[in-house]
């Protein structure tokens, strides 16, 4: 049986129909964007009449009642969000004056810089200067991605869609709305593919926006400011786009920069009543201090370099000299932000136990599946368990995390993996520690370790986001087979035999050569994992190099951080956390080391955790702020019918 599906709401629900055409080739798909139906009853009503279940935004919902209510017919409806998103455009405001839509250059949406300023009798000039990252920070405008995002996953939520995992996704892709409400086709295959679960049935194609083209990408692009995208990951410019027609005739490309955007916009605001203005954003005198036209007036006009303009944080004085040491923040950026529904697992040096505790301690579901269940807590943490997501002690170095991958995979089977201490007791060679007193025999430590290992290949699968923190490059292995050891033979099992063992050092090729296998290994059988690296702030305890620990320190914390540092710039999927910086920094003027100065104190140990919670994690749901002015602005975006709907292009 073809199934009949029609498919209301703005501008947005034309592409939902598209992405539902080609997932569900043989359905009979209609669809209706409320400008239009709006014209006339009867389309909606031959709409309703024809259809086996109703597609709806929910700024059509309650028409698309009212109506099946009037023909006394009733239809399941698969409810939608209607998108309005100022996560990447904070600037972007409707308004009004006296009632009727206020039109800028890029029709019904204009910047509420621009608009703030024309309306306090600023220049164009003076106006254009405003356009830097001080006016956004005052403004509001870099809390605007977070709660935007928040909102939209508790809205999906509300309406029985789960969209938390999709939107990971989307911001791999970087910047994913065209404009507030012009969602690229990603975003609007993933609500189609929500209606096909919905139904039960079995799409002809997952990733239908590989098939399509956007259509809304000919409509108005509104640029994600360079400012505002940095701390999102997301590169950015100041160009503006205006419709460029439709899909079947488009028109030539035409694009302003930002002094002829905001000198278009004055012109046609020419004529308008300032008083008469109204628009949510300014309602609650924000604007009103931040854009001061005397302030503004009286201040000399910046020499033009390329440094005028750009943010604090990239100032040392700024950022650093005159900053309170415990307020500095070294952190800028982060693509995607932990959510309390995520799994989180853990793994390195020493250090990362501070990230695994802060994260299960607040609420985060922290993943543990080697946890030890049914012993004694006490029992369990005397044995490490729970110290890392899984019990493979510490992993020093990148080739170690590469080689356990394999290891838990079958893919490697080092020839010497188990040592004896002199007490006659055994140890694991790859976690001589994790046992406090050792093996009894070589089968027990045989079948822990098929344990832990099964352990680690569930882990790999399954957790969302995975912690890893780098904390040296010297290292001890094997001759016969490059088998890579935490610890020297001899030091908590074994005996040394330079016959069988070898020192090694890794330099900066090595050292990414075998992150990138570990991530890679790590993606072939979890694509949609995050990767978060940190560099230990701890100094090595000794070197087996014929030099100064020191010296020693500062190379392996130099090629780790350069590693790390290169894997974020190749990966969208991998952040890079400045735990090493914030610790080692000069602004904290040692305060955050012991007095042995390799032991890191609770005080830093604590500026560490409040911004690696600061900035990688998502407050949970239930506690996300009250902000009257943006709920308001959202809930009037949610229901605008889009003047630009494209549907009657087609």
């Amino acid at each position: 049986m073809t199934i009949s599906l029609s498919v209301f709401g703005n501008c947005q629900s034309a592409g939902i129909a598209d992405c539902l055409g080609a997932m569900l080739p043989d359905a009979r798909i209609s669809s209706g964007v409320g400008r239009d139906l709006r014209q006339g009853a009867a389309d909606m009503e031959s709409l309703i009449r024809e259809a086996d279940v109703i597609v709806s935004q929910t700024v059509m919902t309650k028409a698309v009642r009212e109506a099946m209510s009037a023909l006394d017919i009733d239809r399941p409806i698969i409810e939608l969000p209607s998108i309005y998103f100022t996560g990447f455009h904070p600037d972007t405001v409707y308004a009004t004056c006296a009632g009727e839509s206020i039109v800028s250059v890029l029709g019904k949406l204009n910047s509420s810089i621009c608009l703030f300023a024309w309306k306090s009798k600023l220049t164009a000039d003076e106006t254009i200067s405003l356009f830097n990252a001080r006016t956004y920070e005052a403004l509001g405008f870099f809390d605007h991605y977070e709660r935007a995002k928040r909102g939209l996953i508790a809205e999906s939520q509300r309406l029985g869609l789960d969209i938390a995992a999709d939107v990971r996704r989307w911001e791999r892709g970087g910047a994913y709305l065209y404009s507030v409400n012009h969602p690229k086709l990603p975003v609007l295959s993933t609500f189609a593919r929500l209606v096909v679960e919905k139904l039960g049935l079995t799409p002809a194609t997952e990733r239908p926006e590989l098939l399509l083209p956007d259509a809304l990408a000919s409509n108005i692009v509104w640029p994600v400011y360079p400012e505002i995208g940095a701390p999102l990951g997301v590169e950015g410019e100041y160009v503006f786009k205006p419709k460029s027609g439709g899909r079947v005739a488009p028109a030539p490309l035409r694009t302003f920069g930002l002094e002829e955007f905001v000198r278009r916009s004055f012109k046609t605001y020419k004529g308008l009543d300032p008083h008469a203005i109204e628009c949510a954003r300014f309602d609650d005198g924000l604007y009103a201090s931040v854009i001061d036209r005397k302030k503004i007036r009286s201040a000399p006009a910046p020499a033009r370099h390329p440094y005028r303009g750009l943010p604090d944080h990239q100032f040392w004085r700024k950022a650093v000299s005159d900053v309170e040491a415990g307020l500095v923040d070294p952190v800028v950026g982060g693509r995607a932000r932990i959510t309390g529904e995520e799994k989180i697992a853990t793994a390195g040096s020493c250090f990362a136990q501070h990230i695994a505790r802060a994260l299960s301690g607040s609420g985060y579901n922290y993943f543990v599946p080697e946890a030890g269940d049914g012993l004694d807590p006490a029992v369990a943490v005397h044995r490490n368990y729970g110290v890392f997501s899984c019990r493979y002690g510490n992993i020093y170095t990148p080739e170690q995390l590469a080689q356990l991958f394999r290891r838990a995979e079958g893919d490697f089977t080092p020839v010497d993996s188990v040592w004896q201490r002199p007490n006659g007791r055994f140890v694991d060679a790859f976690r001589p520690e994790i046992e406090p007193d050792g093996f009894a025999d070589e089968a027990d430590l045989i079948a822990s370790r098929e344990e832990h290992l099964a352990a680690v290949r569930r882990m790999v699968r399954e957790t969302d986001v995975f912690v890893f923190t780098l904390g040296l490059t010297e290292a001890w292995r094997s001759r016969i087979d490059g088998a890579v050891y935490p610890l020297a033979p001899g030091v908590a099992g074994g005996e040394m035999d330079p016959e069988r063992y070898e020192f090694c050092n890794f330099d900066v090729s090595e050292t990414d050569a075998a992150l990138e296998q570990a991530l890679q290994h790590l993606w072939s059988l979890n694509p949609r994992a995050r990767v978060i690296l940190t560099v230990s702030p701890v100094p090595l305890a000794a070197t087996y190099e014929a030099q100064h620990v020191l010296v020693s320190t500062t190379y392996s914390k130099a090629v780790l951080r350069v590693v790390a540092d290169a894997a974020a710039r190749r990966h969208a999927a991998v952040d890079y956390f400045p735990s090493f910086e914030i610790i080692t920094g000069a602004f904290n003027r040692g305060a955050y080391y012991a007095d042995d100065l390799r032991e890191v104190t609770s005080t830093g140990v604590g500026h560490v955790m409040r911004l690696f919670m600061k900035h990688n994690t998502a407050p949970l749901l239930a506690a996300v702020p009250a902000n009257a002015v943006a709920d308001r602005e959202m809930q009037e975006g949610q229901k605008i019918i889009c003047e630009e709907a494209l549907l009657a292009e087609v």
